[in-house]
């Protein structure tokens, strides 16, 4: 049986790759006494709803658990798709009050408890001021639980994705400023903690330095797998019953790129026989990709100016360090359509947007290198 698939996110625990130090660090302090939130960013495909998932499922199995100063601490999970949500306001507190309705029988109240909590949860969804209602439930819930310390963790997958909604702009701001209250006005802010994602461009919408998030979210970002992960990754699920020159060949190729891993993967073990797959099967699958899917051209779609400059760089060197590509003294055009030289800030914030979305990686030298020999092929026939 196929152990991969690349349509959609990751949800079993055993197929969880590359991302156990940034899942181990967002449980732990999105349950501290004093807890931190996090805004999970990286590009396409990179899986941060994979990783959202696998929070939720870490903080299920917390549920109550004793802290260090002997403090009984119940976990709420509570994972929200904003793509899924028609009206985002009333839609997104509704969502909350219904999903933690249904949870509530996991945690220790009596029947009449229970019942109470659940009516007033339902008016939250048709009341006037959704955000005041759910305030008050939660305040109410944490009195019924204690002594033991009652902590929600909203886990927001598409936090801004653009909707073709007019209001848009004005409901976003209030939900902004909503979930700024959640995460900071006492006592909500020892009740409620929240991971988040977003690509970098809803990353830079939102944590401008006037935003009501700002310095509120702390950054995860995401990254492609290195070799070790990205080996693991192929030959756990496997048995090892992938070629070890051919299991290389798909981490060369894909650069640990986690959406085109995924793939490669799929493809391959579609094959009968796993140990009899050779280095022209990677390519193969991954001509066939090119031909049937159009990722790779809405990845460029997504790059500016001075991002396709900078990876263009890539593209011919392999390695640069940001002093390299100083020196080079990149140009893109500028207004009026005079030469315009990249400079460092441009280079700095070009190299964060192509390490979010898995085309280069950091190296621990200072230097930066090209991550998978597959998209670069792509992006020079685009370039």
């Amino acid at each position: 049986m196929n152990p991969y698939s690349f349509l959609n996110p990751v949800t079993e625990s055993n197929m969880f790759y590359g991302y156990q130090p940034e899942l181990e660090r967002i449980v732990q302090k999105v349950t501290d006494r004093r807890p931190i939130s996090f805004f999970v960013i990286g590009g396409r495909s990179m899986g941060k709803t994979s990783l959202l998932h696998r929070v939720e499922q870490c903080l299920r199995g917390f549920n109550i658990q004793p802290s260090v100063d002997d403090y009984c601490q119940i976990v709420i999970p509570l994972y929200i798709d904003i793509l899924n949500i028609d009206a985002p306001l009333n839609g997104f507190f509704g969502t909350i009050a219904d999903k933690l309705s249904l949870l509530l029988a996991t945690v220790p109240l009596s029947q009449d408890d229970l019942m109470r909590r659940r009516r007033s949860l339902q008016s939250v969804k048709i009341g006037l001021e959704p955000f005041g209602s759910l305030s008050e439930e939660l305040q109410e819930l944490a009195r019924a639980l204690s002594p033991k310390r009652l902590r929600v963790v909203l886990l927001v997958d598409n936090l801004l994705r653009k909707r073709h909604n007019t209001d848009r702009q004005d409901i976003d701001s209030t939900f902004i400023r909503n979930l700024r209250a959640f995460l900071t006005h006492p006592p909500l802010d020892r009740l409620v903690s929240a991971v988040v994602t977003g690509s970098h461009a809803e990353y830079e919408a939102i944590m401008v330095p006037s935003s009501p998030l700002d310095n509120i979210l702390v950054l995860a970002n995401l990254h492609v797998f290195d070799e070790e992960q990205s080996l693991a990754f192929i030959h756990e699920p496997t048995s090892s019953k992938i070629p070890l020159k051919v299991a290389r060949e798909v981490y060369v190729e894909t650069g640990g790129h986690p959406f085109l891993l995924h793939y490669m993967m799929w493809e391959l073990c579609s094959h009968k026989d796993w140990g009899a797959l050779t280095v022209e099967n990677v390519y193969q699958a991954t001509e066939r990709f090119n031909r049937e899917r159009k990722d790779f051209q809405r990845w460029w779609e997504k790059l500016g100016e001075a991002d396709r400059k900078i990876y263009a760089v890539f593209l011919r060197e392999e390695r640069a360090s940001v002093d390299d590509l100083v020196r080079m003294m990149l140009t893109i055009p500028g207004a009026g359509g005079k030469p315009q030289i990249v400079m460092w800030p441009m280079i700095e914030n070009s190299l964060w947007i192509l390490i979010r979305m898995g085309l280069i990686r950091e190296c621990p030298n200072g230097l930066y290198e090209l991550a998978g020999r597959w998209p670069a092929r792509m992006f020079r026939r685009m370039g």
